[in-house]
């Protein structure tokens, strides 16, 4: 399998099944340092499939894939996949996302405190920082999912519907966000938002079944 050196994650030929059920066929994809990808086509398509094999949470059924060794990945989930009630403060879910910089034992460095600390206040989340999730609104909660995906300062980012109950400014500030940190790493947006898919996207990915590709319009592209 041919990789250039930008290469992070590379499907050829590959399928997915639960099963007998066949979900994905035929994925031919690269992802490569730069790229702003949105996933769009109908629910039980292969999205979310297509997702936890970028995440390597997924195991391809034939074909190759390929990710680039020790590729750090953050990933925010769907709201609807977190439980409100469970007694953990905004500062504390963030914190979580840097145990992929290390083993769970070892307690946290001045660095990466400063790092919470820094990413809490670009999100606008610092004075909320000893909050409980269940006293958060739904906006406020995709804002904490997105700090903790990007504290690890990953090399591919992967968000499900982030723009989900934020309202116009925050929406538009987390798209501009998203344009600043592709410059030098990439972004996969899953979304049914033409407005995030009109922004930025350099690449939108169809999912159904297989994928098809077309040029987005990249109305921030990399590099500004």
């Amino acid at each position: 399998m041919e990789r250039s050196e930008g290469t992070l994650v590379r499907f050829a030929g590959v399928s997915a099944a639960y099963g007998a059920r066949t979900v994905l066929e035929g994925v031919d994809l690269t992802l490569s340092e730069g790229d702003f990808v949105t996933l769009t086509g109908p629910n039980g398509g292969g999205k979310t499939t297509l997702v936890r094999m970028i995440l390597g949470l997924k195991k391809a059924a034939g074909g190759v894939l390929w990710r680039r060794p020790c590729l750090v990945m953050g990933y925010q989930p769907q709201y609807q996949r977190i439980d409100r009630q469970f007694p953990v403060t905004v500062r504390e879910i963030v914190f979580s996302g840097l145990h992929c910089r290390k083993p769970f034992w070892r307690p946290f460095s001045a660095a990466q405190r400063a790092c919470v600390d820094e990413v809490l206040a670009e999100c606008g989340l610092d004075g909320l920082s000893g909050r409980l999730v269940s006293e958060l609104s739904g906006g406020q909660l995709q804002r904490v999912l997105y700090a903790r995906a990007v504290v690890s300062s990953p090399d591919l980012l992967v968000l499900d519907e982030p723009d989900t109950y934020l309202d116009a400014e925050h929406r538009e500030a987390l798209y501009d966000r998203l344009c600043t940190f592709r410059r030098h790493k990439a972004v996969v947006l899953v979304t049914h938002n033409p407005a995030a898919i009109n922004y930025a996207a350099c690449r939108i990915i169809h999912v159904d079944r297989r994928v098809t590709e077309q040029g987005g319009m990249g109305l921030a592209p990399s590099g500004q």
